[in-house]
């Protein structure tokens, strides 16, 4: 196998031209190898336009391609770069004819620092290494680009630990699970590509060439067609599709040794089917230019910090953004994205990783207590209606102190005050259970229940399970007969930070909201509150109900909130001014 190259400390510098040539043909450079689709950065064409590589399945024994057109493949064989050009309507199938897989090693991730924290790397190695007897090693993901003066910088240092041998990973991940209630995440290290030799198969089963890991295809304007994607992965819509895509479709051979089909294409035509499956493709314009600007933003926040081990950046699922193709793009959509190109939100200097969800349910939360990330200063929860600061000014004096009037020593209201404003309960520690049963119960005016595109019943909803079924849902937490279900920490917005589940032979602890999604049948949301059905006075548990608001994670902007905002007047720079914690909108390219 051959060895990966090793990438500088810090990924390397790109610099963005203001002026540029023309975009040149794709097809007018070499072909794409393996090192080239595993090195995880962005590249710009002729035009300055950044150039991402985007995943639409992979694990395949075959890949079928059509178009209407002439569809130009090239290749590498065992004698060197090849072309060759199937006639107008011909179907190409790419079939694994061997591979072999990569080789990977995986690490427990101990800690994450941003770019603000990257001086404590040294003193955290060396106390993990006084800690743990495991290998303790750092490793640098994301990248660092200058684009027309801007920089955007989304580096990150892993801290993370591995034994000598595989098999003793799980352990040493129940160990630290143990030590700090958290379960730690895995960083895959590529040791070594894969390798394997592709058949190029026409429609009438003739085999045209064998090449040597990737093959890349192109059709001008017109689209290419991938048989069969595979979508919805772990949801009730998951299924097979055929689905056309523009710019190159490449299939390699993947980690597993089997085939991946990518699609490499420029951000802004990647936008253009982003905005309309992540948003209703009918909200109001600036709603759907917010959406573009945080979409953009998250492709640049992600690029280089996931699928380190794919022969793709970004994959077409939730778990970067949901990507369907050209089916998928609406005018509306595309006019929003190229009236925002190369637009992105930052704060204080600082590109925002604009994450976002369908409904908060009138509170957002910090993006710390989502997920096992350090806070960010653009991610603050905040309650999601007009006026709330104004409100709480209102409701929550300042202090006279030496003939002064100073500001009040906590920004949490008195909860004695709520009953003379109400719309405070979006502002109160909602991490307290009376507060937070008033908060669902007697919601605040928010933007995303003023929309008229949102779904009440995801701003306010409920879910019942029996006793059986409940029994049903924890029997993985192997803790016997269900006992209990208790909230035991929650974050400021309501949301779920740790479960607690009670059963007749022990007890587990279930961290992070979305895992306590999971575990009941994918809840709405984790911003809830528990209650128990009874047969009788004192009887046994006959049923767990969860009340609850939202749809999502809940962090950074509300997407239903948006389109009550720009119903309501506001431009895209205010909407994202809102959700991102006063962060600008900036022009990177």
């Amino acid at each position: 196998m051959r060895r990966v190259r090793r990438a500088p400390l810090y990924p390397a510098l790109f610099l963005l031209l203001a002026a540029a040539p023309a975009p040149p043909n794709p097809f007018d450079s070499e072909p794409l190898d393996l090192p080239a689709l595993f090195d995880h950065r962005f590249r710009f064409d002729g035009a300055g336009r950044p150039v991402v590589l985007v995943g639409l399945m992979d694990g395949q024994a075959e890949v079928a391609l059509r178009t209407p057109g002439t569809l130009r493949v090239r290749f590498r064989d065992k004698e060197g770069a090849k072309t060759l050009q199937l006639p107008p309507g011909r179907r190409l199938v790419v079939r694994l004819k061997d591979g072999a897989p990569a080789r990977v090693r995986r690490w427990a991730v101990l800690e994450t620092l941003e770019r603000d924290e990257r001086l404590r790397r040294d003193e955290l190695i060396t106390r993990w290494r006084a800690e743990i007897p495991e290998e303790v090693r750092l490793f640098e993901v994301g990248g660092i680009y200058g684009v027309e003066g801007t920089v955007v910088d989304n580096r990150a240092s892993l801290v993370a630990a591995a034994p000598a041998r595989e098999a003793e990973l799980d352990a040493l991940m129940q160990r630290l699970y143990r030590k700090t209630g958290v379960r730690p995440r895995v960083h895959d290290e590529l040791m070594d590509l894969p390798r394997g030799r592709l058949a190029l198969v026409d429609d009438n089963g003739a085999t045209l060439a064998t090449a040597v890991d990737v093959v890349e295809t192109h059709a001008g304007d017109d689209p290419i067609t991938v048989e069969k994607v595979e979508h919805s992965q772990g949801y009730k819509n998951h299924g097979v599709v055929d689905r056309s895509y523009g710019d190159r479709v490449v299939v390699a051979v993947d980690a597993r040794g089997k085939l991946a089909a990518v699609n490499a294409l420029d951000v802004d035509r990647l936008l253009a089917g982003i905005v309309p499956s992540e948003i209703f493709p009918s909200s109001p314009l600036e709603a759907l230019k917010a959406q573009a600007v945080t979409a953009r933003g998250e492709v640049f926040a992600k690029v280089g910090i996931r699928h380190g081990t794919d022969p793709y950046v970004l994959c077409d699922e939730q778990h970067c953004q949901v990507y369907s193709g050209l089916g998928s793009e609406k005018p509306a959509c595309t006019q929003a994205v190229e009236q925002t190109r190369g637009e992105m939100a930052f704060l204080g200097g600082r590109l925002v990783d604009s994450v976002y969800s369908a409904m908060c349910g009138g509170r957002s939360e910090d993006n710390d207590v989502v997920w096992e990330v350090p806070p960010a200063a653009a991610l603050r929860g905040r309650a999601d209606y007009e006026g709330a600061t104004e409100l709480l000014a209102a409701a929550v004096p300042p202090v006279e102190h030496a003939g002064r009037m100073l500001p009040p020593p906590s920004m949490t209201p008195d909860p004695s005050r709520l009953v003379a404003h109400p719309g405070l309960l979006a502002l109160a520690d909602l991490s307290r259970e009376d507060a937070l049963r008033r908060f669902i119960d007697e919601p605040p005016p928010a933007w995303c229940q003023k929309a008229t595109l949102g779904r009440k019943d995801r701003f306010r909803w409920t879910r019942r399970f029996t006793r059986d079924e409940a029994q049903e849902r924890i029997k993985e937490l192997d803790v016997g007969e269900l006992v209990a279900l208790t909230v035991e920490a929650r974050g400021r917005s309501g949301r779920v930070r740790t479960l607690k589940v009670e059963g007749s032979r022990g007890s587990a602890f279930v961290h992070r909201e979305l895992p306590v999604r999971r575990l009941f049948n994918n809840l709405p949301s984790g911003l809830f509150v528990l209650d128990q059905e009874r047969g009788a006075p004192g009887g046994p548990v006959t049923a767990w109900v969860f009340r609850g608001g939202g749809f999502g994670h809940g962090v950074g902007m509300c997407q239903t909130g948006a389109v009550g905002m720009a119903e309501a007047g506001h431009s895209y720079r205010d909407i994202l001014r809102h959700y991102y914690n006063g962060a600008e909108v900036r022009r990177v390219y």
